[in-house]
């Protein structure tokens, strides 16, 4: 069961984090004003995202049988 966890988190945890620094790349500063800020708010947000919903989907993704 554990090493289908882990490869479900490892395909699903960059796609979740890319998409979501697509769709929010910048949560708590102010509205970007130029596409090369938006590029960087985006590389610099995907792997905080991915820090934090790694662990949360390997945990709590269920044991589908």
């Amino acid at each position: 069961m554990l090493p289908r966890k882990i490869m479900s988190a490892c395909i699903s945890g960059p796609i979740f984090a890319i998409i979501l620094a697509l769709v929010n790349p910048n949560p708590f500063e102010e509205p970007l004003t130029s596409f090369w800020d938006y590029a960087s708010s985006i590389t610099l947000a995907t792997p905080a995202y991915l820090l934090y919903s790694f662990p949360v989907i390997l945990i709590y993704g269920g044991d589908q049988r």
